[in-house]
């Protein structure tokens, strides 16, 4: 009995200790507690201790988060419920003595701190993506986002704690936050297609950074590509299979940049009879590479005799090679979607188009995060127009007009158009018109025919949940913003149809835009 009596103490002292150091709201009055007097709540103290610990815990992983900001948010939201949820327990001790002295209450108080726990530890995962992986493959993140919220809000409820009505209204906060993640892409998509610059590029939050880069490029300061020492790229330490990636044509190496920075050495033949398609194809990597959605281009160098391009080293490979592999979770491909944006954004501030945006083309990150990639049919604005002609197999993300007629000046609605086309092979993960003959695709687009959208084939989201929101907002992307080039095209071609229809999308008829 002394020794249990002992531990006891011991045990609430160390709570009395988590609790003051934790500097939370509760932490002043907790330390008011008599417990020489035994006071009811005393056998609580040890839990309240470790809650409080936890909500620190899950404050500081929201504040140093990488990845999942906003699934963070949401969690850092509960914790702070939590803390005002104690705050108001320990102010009215007396009140709730009743609670205190009941086994079930404490069984109750004691389930909610292992949620707590729980929380945390998830919040670990998701935020620095170390440990992402055991969610990436076996469950989706929002399926487990949603279930800890749900035993969260049972948990409260238990307890009886009256600020667990604000619930509701939490729900609603987190379908917000997914809302405005399709909300900027939508906007990013409404700016390039009125193609008003300036305001693309501060959506995205670049605007400095690209004027920056554009001051350098009058001044010809980032303008000749770097040579580098092929002694300065070392082979990994520990190789790995992944290591070497592509086909012999194109192959990829793994190597270490000043034995510090992870590269990718990538075989590229430069012919002597096409010197200026290769110049403008370097000199766009090297204009676009200050941007965090483009992957970074080093330079060039000669390893084993050859030719190669230093890039930054991309772990997960590219997209399409990533949803072959894995299934993509749904907040996670509007990760994507939305870095995406950034990146095609970043190109279109220095008056460039990819011209070739496809899965393929975005390589992704050991931390999740997407970055365009392969400039060889990119080109500035004002350049000449890129030919496709020998390259049947990107009519799968091409725009009508571009098919129709090869000569067709590529402009910025052809680049919404693929990127509805890139946004589609993500969202259902297969190329577009998988099962279709390549030569009767051209045919099949330019008389009006798209892909479906059919959340079936991968699973609908059930009602009123995260992933339903999204799975909206893609197909209104896809959709709608197919829909709008389309009907612009054609109201200039005074089809009153379409005039009616572009109102009823809430846009003008384009009779000021030159398509």
């Amino acid at each position: 009995m002394v020794a249990d009596a002992i531990k006891g103490t011991i045990e609430v002292t160390k709570g009395l200790n988590d609790i003051k150091s934790s500097n939370l709201t509760f932490a002043k009055e907790a330390l008011q507690i008599t417990v020489q007097a035994g006071e009811a709540i005393t056998p609580f103290i040890p839990l309240i201790g470790l809650a409080s610990t936890t909500i620190v815990e899950i404050v500081k992983i929201y504040q140093t988060s990488q990845y999942n900001k906003r699934i963070c948010n949401s969690l850092l939201d509960r914790a702070r419920l939590s803390e005002i949820a104690i705050d108001q327990l320990i102010r009215r001790r007396k009140e709730n003595e009743k609670n205190f002295k009941s086994q079930i209450w404490y069984n109750a108080f004691d389930r909610f701190v292992f949620i707590l726990d729980k929380m945390k530890t998830f919040a670990e995962k998701v935020s620095q993506l170390q440990g992402f992986k055991v969610y990436f493959k076996a469950k989706k993140v929002s399926e487990k986002f949603n279930t800890l919220m749900n035993e969260y809000d049972n948990a409260m409820k238990d307890l009886n704690f009256t600020i667990a009505i604000v619930n509701e209204q939490q729900k609603q906060i987190d379908n917000e936050s997914l809302n405005a993640d399709i909300g900027e892409m939508k906007e990013f998509l409404e700016k390039i297609e009125n193609n008003n610059e300036e305001n693309s590029v501060k959506m995205s939050l670049i605007y400095e950074e690209v004027q920056n880069i554009k001051s350098m490029i009058s001044k010809s300061e980032i303008n000749e590509t770097k040579r580098i020492d092929s002694n300065k790229l070392t082979e990994p330490v520990v190789g790995r299979q992944s290591d070497t990636r592509g086909s012999s044509r194109g192959k990829t190496k793994k190597r270490i940049y000043m034995n510090a920075i992870e590269v990718a050495c990538r075989t590229i033949n430069i012919p002597e009879k096409d010197s200026k398609m290769t110049q403008r194809f370097l000199a766009i990597c090297i204009k676009a590479t200050q941007s965090p959605n483009i992957i970074q281009f080093y330079g060039l160098s000669i390893i084993d005799g050859s030719t190669v391009m230093v890039l930054e080293w991309a772990e997960l490979g590219s997209l399409r090679e990533l949803y072959k592999e894995n299934k993509i979770p749904l907040k996670l491909k509007l990760s994507y979607a939305l870095d995406i944006c950034r990146g095609i954004a970043y190109l279109n501030a220095l008056n460039i188009y990819h011209h070739d945006l496809k899965c393929s083309n975005v390589m992704v990150t050991e931390k999740h995060v997407a970055k365009l990639t392969n400039f060889y049919l990119s080109r500035d604005k004002d350049g000449r127009t890129t030919s496709v002609f020998n390259r049947i197999e990107n009519g799968r993300w091409l725009a009508p007009e571009k098919l129709k007629d090869n000569k067709y000046r590529y402009d910025h609605k052809c680049e919404i158009f693929s990127f509805g086309m890139l946004l589609w092979e993500l969202t259902f993960e297969r190329k577009p018109y998988e099962n279709m003959d390549l030569e009767k695709i051209s045919n099949y687009v330019i008389n009006g025919g798209r892909e479906k959208i059919q959340f079936e084939q991968i699973g609908l989201a059930s009602p009123n949940s995260p992933d339903a929101k999204i799975q909206k907002g893609f197909e209104e992307i896809i959709r709608e913003e197919m829909a709008k080039l389309w009907y612009k095209r054609a109201a200039l071609q005074n089809d009153k149809k379409a005039k009616e229809r572009l109102k009823t999308l809430g846009v003008d008829d384009g009779s000021h835009c030159l398509l």
